[in-house]
């Protein structure tokens, strides 16, 4: 029986580790938004950090509150370091993730290739609804 409480007690004094569930702590993004999600306890509130270095400075807290997970979108090219933590100070193990958009000859292109898409199908639609009234 003292074994079992001082089991629990120590169980209970060592703050839980909260971690990203992301498998990879290295992520890559060519749309600019993720959603990150750590482990969470009950009634914990949490602190989500990004920053620009990978020590912190300069970092700016995006979400505080209770939820275990956060959608980030809007995010230029470049490199992004996320961490999060509770309301005790334990932080978790830091989340890199490197944006790098689309080029613009690729959206250029995907949007030309939309428009002749349109347009044969606005040209099909014309023609069928002619030949239909000639008849």
């Amino acid at each position: 029986m003292t074994t079992f409480l001082l089991f629990s007690f120590l169980q209970l004094a060592q703050p839980s580790a909260i971690q990203f569930t992301n498998q990879d702590l290295q992520l890559e993004s060519n749309s600019g938004y993720i959603q990150l999600d750590w482990t969470a306890v009950e009634g914990s509130q949490y602190i989500l950090q990004r920053s620009m270095q990978p020590d912190f400075t300069n970092s700016h807290t995006i979400y505080q509150g209770p939820d275990h997970a956060s959608f980030v979108s809007g995010l230029d090219n470049g490199t992004y370091y996320y961490r999060v933590g509770d309301d005790e100070g334990h932080w978790s193990d830091t989340l890199t993730l490197k944006v790098e958009h689309q080029s613009m000859p690729l959206a250029l292109t995907l949007f030309g290739l939309g428009f002749v898409v349109f347009a044969f199908t606005v040209f099909v639609v014309i023609k069928g609804v002619y030949t239909t009234s000639q008849s």
